[in-house]
């Protein structure tokens, strides 16, 4: 997995549906997942590979990072953990 210094990654939240800005938010969030991952748009497969790295490592190497909990965040309400 490759080191994640800085990512400016927005915790997306469980706001009810139906709204622009936040379908606007899920998306970004789920844009930013794939970038991260280094992963196309048909590769679910590794985003879901990267969000299980990155769970593993906030109870590691990334314990206390407040960006890295927002990514794993993410990918718990978007559905790849």
């Amino acid at each position: 997995m490759k080191m994640i210094v800085a990512i400016a990654v927005a915790a997306i939240s469980a706001a009810a549906p139906g709204h622009a800005q936040d379908a606007k938010k899920t998306e970004q969030a789920r844009t930013d997942l794939f970038n991260l991952a280094d992963a196309k748009p048909n590769e679910v497969e590794k985003v879901k590979t990267f969000c299980k790295g990155m769970n593993l490592a906030i109870d590691g190497q990334l314990k206390g990072d407040k960006a890295a909990a927002g990514v794993v965040q993410n990918c718990k309400v978007l559905g790849y953990l």
